[in-house]
């Protein structure tokens, strides 16, 4: 048999086709998967930035009453003075736990590029914001290396940039598989910051409310009754340290929840991907994780609305 260019190239173009067909049959992810890593994709990331704007609020919150504070009695020893109005929330560790937040983020928008049919551009995007907010925690915060981050990054971008889907699943594994142990400790690290004990932020900032409403309560009850325009002023600031005090209590209750279930939904995930099945608790979970972020973000449209 004489094989012609045009023989050669039919042969060719046959074995691509087959080669194709027998990827996109191997090892995809099932429709359950999918839809697991896209919900848990998704509302990963709306949970990051609640958290974010959680870690700004109580910020703002905390130089607010620490000022109303001082207004209404002056320095203190022992309390935060002119210097300190941000206590526990100074600039650069509340950039640390900013710096947590955005791994989350960037781990389910790089899972969200990896399930959808995302351009190639966008997929390198995606993966590149990933590497660079694991380069950004510090050390002692790190589960893996820079270059191990780096690494997965590329194999996951060289994977996932295929059109078939077998590729995509592999991506899919890749991601959720290697940094486990890294969004593990990231969700304690958070979750811990919005409990109600020890010496975690929440506390911190409860701490401060609690100070300044006993300063001005005091400052009221010492202002002559007939300084109308002082006693007034010590009423609203006695109203909004009040508001802002216990505003965040509840939302920060959910929050600390809401990251103790991404945790459990993310080991969900994980047996997903390794086992190709989940138990009916794993699925629960995947749901206790979606319906507990929605509950936050229709819980903060509330007060909002107040």
């Amino acid at each position: 048999m004489v094989f012609t260019k045009k023989l050669y190239r039919m042969i060719l173009c046959l074995s691509s086709v087959l080669w194709l067909l027998a990827q996109i049959g191997c090892a995809t992810l099932t429709e359950n998967q999918r839809k697991n890593a896209a919900d848990f994709s998704k509302a990963t990331t709306a949970l990051a930035e609640v958290t974010l704007n959680e870690f700004v609020q109580m910020r703002d919150g905390t130089i607010l009453m620490n000022t109303y504070r001082l207004a209404a009695v002056g320095e203190e020893e022992g309390q935060a003075g002119l210097d300190n109005l941000d206590e526990a929330f100074d600039v650069e560790d509340v950039k640390i736990r900013i710096q947590a937040v955005e791994v989350l983020k960037t781990y389910g928008e790089l899972l969200q590029a990896l399930v959808d049919e995302t351009q190639e551009k966008g997929l390198r995007n995606a993966s590149d914001k990933f590497v660079a907010s694991i380069h950004g925690l510090p050390s002692g915060d790190k589960k893996m290396s820079d270059k191990q981050a780096d690494a997965l990054g590329e194999v996951v971008y060289q994977i996932g940039r295929f059109v078939v889907e077998a590729k995509k699943a592999k991506a899919v594994r890749e991601v959720v598989t290697n940094t486990k142990g890294q969004i593990d400790h990231l969700c304690d690290l958070l979750s811990n910051e919005f409990k109600e004990e020890g010496v975690r932020l929440l506390m911190q900032y409860k701490k401060s409310g609690d100070v300044a409403i006993a300063a001005i309560q005091d400052s009221f009850l010492n202002t002559k009754p007939d300084d109308v325009i002082t006693r007034l002023r010590l009423v609203e600031m006695y109203k909004q340290t009040q508001a802002n005090r216990d505003r965040v209590a509840p939302v920060a209750k959910n929050v600390s929840i809401a990251i103790g279930n991404m945790k459990k939904a993310n080991d969900a995930l994980y047996k997903s991907m390794e086992n190709l099945e989940l138990t009916p608790d794993d699925f629960k979970n995947l749901k206790g994780y979606r319906d507990s972020v929605k509950m936050i973000i229709d819980a903060i449209k509330v007060l909002g609305q107040e």
